[in-house]
């Protein structure tokens, strides 16, 4: 379980990453990992998040 950090997502990623992650909706690894600006170290620190976020949110 990570720890909460309380930090805005665009600290964590660049607009033009959360943009592509807003339009491309990913739902998997492989997914998270095509989008610019995820690499395999941000994807495993956030990733999981962000895509449990994009889920309820497209639900």
């Amino acid at each position: 379980m990570q720890k909460k950090q309380n930090l805005p997502a665009f600290t964590v990623f660049h607009d033009s990453t959360l943009i592509q992650m807003s339009q491309r909706k990913p739902k998997t690894e492989i997914d998270m990992l095509a989008i610019d600006g995820v690499g395999p170290t941000k994807f495993k620190k956030y990733g999981t998040i962000f895509i449990d976020l994009i889920s309820k949110h497209i639900n």
